[in-house]
């Protein structure tokens, strides 16, 4: 096999003033480089991601990474890797870099913004520094490391937050049979020299192309026809192709068994009536039911499956 580096851009145009304040303080300035390392002592393929439109900017992070992991057929959710790479607003952007290691069980996301001083609080649900600027792109509300934390720690797995070597903030995220020697890793990798880190044995890397993020991806299931509030009678196959809020619910099901309308408000933002017709669609798919005379929604035996495998 050829040793080499691919290097992909997202090229966009620049504004004439090429200044930050010019387009907004959070306006990206810096590209993201996504470093995916198919053997740890191996030089990485770096797939650089060009400064954009925030929204876009994050979609596009977002994709590169959920397509990697699928590549590898990591079982980290979309939804843990859309907090992390929320969370980089925080940093307004400067210099994020995104790490693959051990075929996709381990996942570092890393910054040179302010850092996070109190790391603890910022597992705790409702601790925010989030202005009125990031609201514009992000809830906003202190729930986005927490879910992903709690995820990771339901399934066995950890999600740690560290300071950066000179400022900024590193968060890992690892599956359970790969967690200590990710945390092995991480106090080798803090306590060597950069330029040691940076010249690590031969180039191994692969191509990975073609890569499809699930939020695109259709999906097919077997799907039911619900009747009474989730009885459920056995139909045709279908696609699913669902939006970010479906993904949501079945997200936070998935991770408390039961849910209504009130939960996703607390925790995501939107009216009651937005999450009503939401969960009442999934129960339509057949992958969430609503037992009768009961007030919360529960994730199908399709919809579980469903959920675990591609959310």
């Amino acid at each position: 096999m050829a040793a080499h580096t691919t290097e992909k851009s997202t090229h966009i145009t620049e504004s004439s003033s090429g200044s930050g304040e010019a387009l907004g303080v959070l306006t990206p300035l810096n590209p993201c480089r996504l470093a995916v390392y198919d053997d740890p002592a191996a030089t990485p393929q770096v797939i650089e991601i060009a400064p954009q439109p925030i929204d876009s900017y994050m979609n596009a992070i977002t994709r590169e990474v959920i397509g990697v992991l699928r590549g590898f057929r990591s079982s980290i959710p979309f939804m843990v890797i859309r907090e992390c790479v929320e969370n980089l607003i925080h940093a307004s952007f400067k210099n994020p870099t995104v790490s693959i290691m051990y075929e996709g069980k381990l996942v570092r996301f890393s910054d040179q913004g302010p850092g996070i001083s109190h790391k603890e609080a910022a597992l705790e649900f409702g601790t925010t520094t989030a202005t009125n600027e990031m609201r514009k792109y992000i809830r906003g509300v202190g729930s986005g490391l927490p879910v992903a934390h709690q995820y990771m720690q339901d399934r066995g797995g950890s999600l740690v937050i560290e300071d950066n070597l000179e400022q900024g903030c590193v968060i890992t995220i690892s599956l359970a049979e790969d967690q200590a020697n990710a945390n092995q890793k991480t106090s080798k990798h803090r306590s060597l020299p950069r330029a040691a880190s940076q010249n690590q044995g031969t180039q191994m890397a692969r191509e990975k192309e073609n890569f499809t993020s699930p939020s695109f991806k259709k999906l097919t299931y077997e799907k039911t026809e619900p009747r009474n509030y989730g009885e459920e009678v056995k139909g045709t196959s279908s696609a699913f192709l669902l939006e970010e809020k479906e993904k949501m619910a079945l997200f936070l099901c998935l991770s408390r068994e039961k849910i209504g309308p009130t939960d996703l408000v607390q925790l995501f933002g939107h009216s009651l009536s937005t999450w009503s017709r939401t969960l009442q669609y999934l129960v339509g798919l057949g992958l969430m039911n609503k037992p009768a005379h009961q007030q919360k929604y529960r994730l199908s035996p399709m919809g579980k499956e469903f959920a675990t495998h591609n959310i």
